[in-house]
């Protein structure tokens, strides 16, 4: 994920969750949490889902995924937790 996707990635978490993250808590993410690790999943130039995690020592906690729900039920959600699951190892 880079700074370009944050405005994609917050239309995605808002419309998935609740209590969504603000596109403030995503650009800071980026640039201020140095245990920060994200990931989007592109289709044709677009964000349709984005997964991240912090990494701490040796351990990583996960902080969110999403997918668009257009391209819900399709595999990508899975494929994403895989990448994410190789980045953190």
């Amino acid at each position: 994920m880079t700074l370009a996707d944050v405005d994609q990635v917050v239309a995605i978490e808002a419309a998935t969750f609740a209590m969504p993250w603000s596109k403030e808590s995503f650009q800071q993410e980026l640039t201020r949490n140095v245990a920060a690790r994200y990931l989007v999943a592109e289709l044709d130039g677009k964000v349709i889902g984005y997964a991240g995690a912090w990494v701490i020592l040796d351990e990583s906690h996960i902080t969110n995924i999403a997918i668009s729900e257009a391209y819900r039920g399709h595999g990508y959600g899975r494929k994403l937790t895989e990448a994410l699951m190789r980045y953190l190892s």
